[in-house]
């Protein structure tokens, strides 16, 4: 756990250890659109992974059926790259000003610290899945993270989906840095989704 709190700033607010979850100072907001990496709000349901890039592959599966497993090598290489400003905000958002009027036992009282915004780098989700094709009776496409979270007496992997739509919109990212650096475990190294406008993503 030491590894992963020293790469949060001292000044965020730390609301857990584990899962790890920290608050984004609001001075850091008031300087710069752009949140700082290490100024970042962090949000987990569980540990944090430890990848090797080198031995990672996306994978992505119709029916249990794999159609296409790329290195990042591969993803960095063989797809053009983009870059989109957006912001996170947790589903929790000033949480805090809620449980003054209703308590929400065992969630987190996030204030006004959990949303920060960065410049995303990374290839379209929309390229890649048109590598594999796209069926007409496709409407939603799912993620599954490496990190995992405990639920129903096992642990499961983290996962959400977003509407096929939404999928193919161009700002839609497999990002793989954050403000022109790679992404640090805390904020899903080596590669994660960033979907703007959608809550925690």
């Amino acid at each position: 756990m030491k590894d992963t709190l020293d790469e949060v700033s001292s000044q965020l607010h730390i609301y857990q250890d584990f899962p790890l979850n920290a608050g984004s100072p609001p001075s850091h907001k008031r300087q710069s659109l752009i949140t700082p990496q290490i100024y970042f709000f962090v949000r987990n349901h569980g540990s944090v992974p430890d990848v090797d890039a080198l031995s990672y592959r996306l994978r992505i599966l119709k029916q249990e059926r794999v159609l296409l497993e790329l290195s990042l090598d591969e993803l960095k290489n063989d797809f053009s790259s983009t870059s989109v400003v957006a912001s996170l905000q947790c589903a929790g958002y000033r949480r805090k000003e809620l449980l003054e009027h209703q308590p929400i036992p065992g969630e987190i009282p996030w204030g006004a610290d959990a949303i920060s915004t960065a410049e995303w780098h990374g290839v379209r989700l929309r390229d890649v899945l048109q590598v594999v094709g796209i069926d007409e009776d496709t409407r939603h496409v799912a993620f599954l993270g490496l990190d995992t979270i405990y639920r129903e007496n096992e642990n499961i992997q983290f996962g959400a989906s977003i509407c096929i739509e939404k999928a193919i919109n161009p700002e839609v990212l497999l990002a793989y840095e954050m403000n022109g650096e790679p992404l640090t475990p805390v904020h899903g190294y080596p590669l994660r989704l960033v979907v703007p406008g959608y809550i925690g993503a």
